[in-house]
């Protein structure tokens, strides 16, 4: 045998046993031994993202049976639009350990996937793991409308009514202005509250007494920034009025102890029926000169029967009577400085009122505050002793700060601080004996918007001309009017006034008449108290008497109130009505029969509607007291 290929097969001998003892190279590891394996693990083994978003999984291989190597990472079964990339990767003692991203395309499709997860590595066999990936559509801002009932029909002269549903997705949160379109001659639309960031507005269609019989299909459209409008619609049916005055008490939105559990109307002197709501609405027709209606309210413990009594013109024609404006209220805070321990600040913002003093704790917080542009009015007076010339006021106008917002600092020492103008106020009409207390308010805004704030108390004297304070003309707006509210005490009887006015300057007010004192009986009634009032009414009270009377040691009260028209002379007769006949009616919600009862008659004088928010508007009342 030749020497070359001696030394040839020679090499051989010695080469390949070594290669088959030590293994083939390659991934940069080694493998000794027949029992080299891998194992690999996912930390999560399932994740969920929002399309366009990302996810991070560890993953570990681990190596055994004398494998020392690193493995590689690979992925499969990604569903369209989804990458994998692998990072961090980093080998010691045969584990190696990395991070897969996933990155979620805008585009990829909502759905459950199952992802593959492969370690591998030179000779060992491959081994996998599963992933569940869940990817879920983003969330896009949007609402619909909706409308309960969705079909309605209305009698001229009357109004009907639906909630309007506002259903929000995707985390819309902001305010939806809602129009009405499609209504026909003599029909309109009005919506409660507009502009809402809330789910709810109620929809009121009233249907003038001339207005076109028929129906028509009504278009509710909302719209708000950088959405879609959306629409609902209703079925509106326009009926003829078949004579008599058609009354709507609409009480949506109140609370419990406005809502009544009961209510029953009057036609005349006819006989009390019941009347069932619509949701919270109540519709009833008075064909004669008179009528009225009765009510009951719960609130745990707490009821009241209530009778109003009226002509067929106080109702207004047949305009809905709204008792309840529905309203997203916010609470506000204010950081107060500046306050002595003598000194009292009382704050007001769109309805909502609180006081700081010099023990508060910053920030002091406004609860119900009504939305849009408000008027912060505070005014500085000592705790007590009543109002001096050394107060001062703040007024910050045209405010809307966000829920929980701040509306600044008041400083009670660097301001800007307003100096109130003097005036002698006098009282005319007041007794021997008399004493007499009260309140200024403020008033700012106009019409809807017209909201009061407290400036300071009155204390109590007989006194009949005092020396108050007011805001100088320099800082009022033509809307701004003060509110003198006082109160006089003489034994049984009280007298009170309200009284407006813009500029405040030196003025008489004049309280009215003192109110004769009535002769108050039981009326014979087995299951409740039914007290009856009779009593003369001085002509300084021409809007209406009451008689209110509640069960002594309980919340259990009735009252009866009458306009001067129903009540038609100065001669008064009231009394609460024999309801036992009437259906849903229950005994317990009065006062009980046999039990003594507090009761107060009164007569008022009232010159305005809403808010006294005009020169002049003026509400005198008298009062005489008794038990029964």
């Amino acid at each position: 045998m030749p020497t070359t290929v001696r030394h040839l097969r020679r090499l051989l001998y010695c080469v390949v046993p070594t290669l088959l003892a030590c293994g083939g190279g390659g991934g940069g590891g080694t493998v000794t031994g027949n029992n080299a394996a891998l194992a690999i693990a996912l930390a999560p083994t399932s994740g969920s993202a929002a399309q366009g978003g990302a996810l991070s999984i560890g993953v570990t291989a681990t190596g055994s049976g004398g494998f020392t190597g690193t493995a590689t990472f690979t992925v499969t079964g990604l569903p369209a639009n989804v990458t994998a990339s692998v990072a961090n990767s980093v080998t010691s003692g045969g584990v190696t350990t990395g991070t897969i991203g996933l990155v979620i395309g805008a585009a990829a499709a909502a759905a459950q996937s199952t992802l593959t997860i492969t370690a591998s590595g030179t000779g060992v066999t491959s081994v996998s793991a599963s992933y569940t990936l869940i990817i879920t559509a983003v969330a896009v801002p949007g609402y619909t409308l909706s409308a309960t009932p969705a079909t309605l029909s209305v009698t001229q002269g009357t109004a009907g009514v639906t909630t309007i549903g506002i259903t929000r997705t995707g985390g819309f949160v902001g305010p939806v202005t809602l129009a009405a379109t499609g209504v026909s001659a003599g029909l309109t639309a009005g919506f409660n509250p507009n502009n809402t960031a809330g789910n709810t507005s109620t929809l009121t269609l009233t249907a003038a007494a001339g207005a076109t019989t028929g129906t028509v299909t009504v278009t509710v459209t909302g719209t708000a920034a950088g959405l879609a409008n959306q629409t609902t619609t209703i079925q509106v049916t326009v009926t003829a009025a078949v004579g008599g005055t058609s009354v709507t008490l609409d009480y949506t939105g109140c609370g419990p102890f406005i809502n009544p559990v009961w209510l029953a109307y009057q036609d005349g002197n006819g006989p009390w029926t019941q009347v069932i709501p619509t949701g919270a609405v109540y519709h009833f027709t008075i064909t004669g000169a008179k009528g009225g209606y009765a009510y009951a309210t719960v609130s745990g413990a707490n009821t009241t029967v209530g009778v109003v009594l009226v002509t067929a013109a106080d109702f207004a024609g047949g305009t809905p009577v709204v008792f309840c404006q529905a309203q997203v209220l916010k609470a506000v805070n204010v950081t107060v400085t500046g306050l002595t321990a003598a000194d009292i600040a009382f704050i007001s913002l769109g309805n909502g009122t609180t006081f700081a003093q010099s023990t508060s704790l910053n920030p002091v917080p406004i609860a119900g505050v009504q939305a849009g542009l408000q008027d912060l009015v505070s005014y500085k007076t000592p705790v007590v002793g009543g109002p001096t010339a050394a107060d001062r006021g703040i007024i910050i106008r045209d405010l809307n700060v966000a829920n929980n917002g701040s509306a600044g600092t008041l400083d009670w020492v660097a301001g800007p601080l307003i100096t109130p103008t003097a005036a002698t106020i006098t009282v005319a009409g007041l007794l021997p004996g008399d004493a007499m207390s009260g309140s200024m308010i403020y008033y700012t805004g106009a019409g809807a918007t017209c909201t009061p704030a407290t400036l300071y108390s009155i204390p109590s004297s007989g006194a009949a001309a005092r020396n108050l304070f007011g805001i100088p003309a320099a800082f009022q707006r033509a809307t701004d009017f003060h509110s003198i509210s006082l109160t006089e005490i003489n034994g049984q009887t009280t007298r009170s006034i309200g009284y407006s006015f813009h500029t405040f300057a030196s003025q008489t007010i004049t309280l009215g008449a003192n109110l004769p004192t009535p002769t108050v009986t039981a009326l014979a009634q087995a299951g409740y108290k039914r007290l009856q009032v009779v009593g003369t009414i001085p002509v300084d009270y021409p809007t209406g008497a009451s008689l209110t009377y509640t069960q002594q040691g309980t919340a259990h009260s009735a009252v009866i109130t009458a306009t001067m028209n129903w009540i038609g002379s100065a001669n008064a007769t009231l009394a609460l009505p024999d309801f036992s006949a009437v259906g849903g009616w229950q005994d317990a919600w009065a006062p009980a029969a046999g039990a003594a009862a507090d009761w107060t008659f009164m007569a008022t004088d009232i010159n305005y509607t809403g808010q006294p928010c005009s020169e002049g508007a003026r509400l005198r009342a008298g009062r005489v007291k008794g038990v029964n």
